[in-house]
């Protein structure tokens, strides 16, 4: 979500967490914070707002696979999550091209 360019407020919104968490999150990695933009960032553009918010969705679980795998000192393996996101997840099997 941020690497789309959403700000503060629309993850925390997003994620249903508090702004700070966002914030918090964003300092420790060093990120600078991303400004409103005016234009619509090409993910906005091609998909429609309900695709958006699966790929979103994806993005978090992903994410939150990799962290999970790290902190118990894994090497995260993308194959066996995208196997179980498929398996368990309407999405993935409506847009088999995923």
């Amino acid at each position: 979500m941020y690497n789309e360019g959403f700000t503060d407020i629309e993850i925390a919104t997003f994620l249903n967490v508090n702004r700070n968490e966002v914030i918090t999150w964003r300092l420790h990695n060093k990120y600078p914070r991303n400004k409103k933009q005016n234009k619509t960032s090409t993910l906005r553009k091609s998909l429609k707002p309900e695709q958006i918010e699966q790929m979103l969705l994806f993005l978090f679980y992903l994410d939150n696979m990799g962290q999970k795998s790290l902190e118990a000192g894994k090497t995260p393996d993308i194959s066996a999550f995208m196997l179980e996101y498929r398996n368990t997840n309407y999405i993935m099997k409506t847009y088999s091209y995923l």
